[in-house]
């Protein structure tokens, strides 16, 4: 059963050692291939180069939007948010429809919220709202949608419709994975910046006396449906000023993230 994805490498390598090809056309078939392959493994970085190599050789392809959304998602895949969006952009402005359509605009808001503008990606998510059922469930399964759907409500400064949809995910998926997170999310009312998970009070204690060594004030919070008990830092009313504080502590070599 292992042999095909040897056999398909092997052929790539030859492809590479041998001679030139017939024609571009074999070129660009072969980059295509290649990018698909390095996709699969996780390659997302090798992937996108050899889309944009075969539309570097093709520009005019009618498959721009199909690569387009692929070079996107590479950029996803390997953290590059910003190369994402301008990559969905294109992939928008190049004629998506239908679930092409859809799936972009809720990766690009994937995207969005990762480059910590939640504005931009509502924007997205709302459209994506506004396609029947059927067509989004092609995309993202119907729980997942709502989850980040309510979260990125919250990020961009609306907290009571965003705790609404996540209560009907609640009720609608009740022992789903994200209503496990949405009952969670749904204890705060301001957002804190996490930077430790210990097992016990006794080991977030001495997390939190670490912490005020570099002059940061830290409590411990034992939140529902997650074991342990997490170190959290500061109170925000605004998504913004816990960006603003997280990318301070890590300045100052705390990793961590955003709660809500």
């Amino acid at each position: 059963m292992m042999r095909a994805p040897f056999l398909l490498l092997a052929v790539f390598l030859l492809a590479g050692c041998g001679s030139s090809p017939r024609n571009g056309g074999d070129l660009q078939s072969a980059l295509l291939d290649r990018g698909a392959v390095e996709f699969l493994q996780g390659n997302f970085n090798a992937a996108a180069t050899h889309y944009e190599r075969f539309l570097g050789l093709n520009p005019l392809t009618t498959r721009r939007v199909w690569i387009f959304t692929r070079i996107g998602l590479c950029r996803n895949g390997e953290g590059e948010y910003r190369a994402a969006i301008q990559a969905f952009d294109r992939a928008l402005a190049s004629g998506a429809r239908g679930t092409s359509r859809v799936e972009i605009l809720y990766r690009r808001a994937i995207a969005g919220n990762f480059s910590d503008l939640p504005g931009l990606a509502l924007v997205d998510l709302e459209q994506v709202s506004l396609e029947p059922a059927a067509l989004r469930g092609e995309v993202v399964k119907a729980a997942e949608f709502e989850r980040i759907f309510g979260v990125t409500l919250i990020r961009a400064g609306n907290w009571k419709r965003g705790k609404r949809v996540l209560e009907n995910l609640v009720r609608s998926w009740p022992y789903s994975p994200e209503a496990v997170s949405a009952h969670r999310i749904l204890t705060f009312q301001k957002f804190s910046v996490q930077v430790a998970l210990c097992p016990d009070l006794q080991s977030a204690r001495k997390q939190i006396a670490l912490l005020r060594e570099q002059g940061v004030v830290g409590r411990a919070e034992i939140l529902p449906d997650r074991s342990g008990v997490s170190v959290l830092v500061g109170e925000f009313s605004r998504y913004d000023q816990v960006v603003r504080e997280r990318d301070r502590l890590r300045a100052l070599g705390i990793p961590g993230f955003v709660l809500p």
